[in-house]
């Protein structure tokens, strides 16, 4: 049994619908950028809503509500630039 390769030519292929365009690549691109944009949302909207309860009344209140230790622990922590 033999098998029957039929070589395309090159034009043919690279005209073919479905193919790498650059229309293609940019609704591509444009798909994981709307797809990446919403995964951060869901991931960074709670968590703001977190802190902005959390520091609603300001810091010192964070602090006067917390113990002691997060107080003396902020002082002695050396600031990182």
């Amino acid at each position: 049994m033999a098998i029957c390769v039929v070589d395309a030519p090159v034009d043919e292929l690279a005209s073919r619908p479905g193919r790498d365009t650059l229309a293609t690549n940019a609704i591509k691109t444009l798909f994981i950028a709307v797809s990446l944009l919403f995964l951060a949302a869901l991931l960074f909207a709670p968590l703001a809503t977190v802190f902005l309860a959390a520091f609603e009344k300001g810091f010192p209140a964070f602090l006067r509500a917390s113990d002691y230790r997060v107080g003396v622990a902020l002082a002695v922590t050396p600031e990182r630039v």
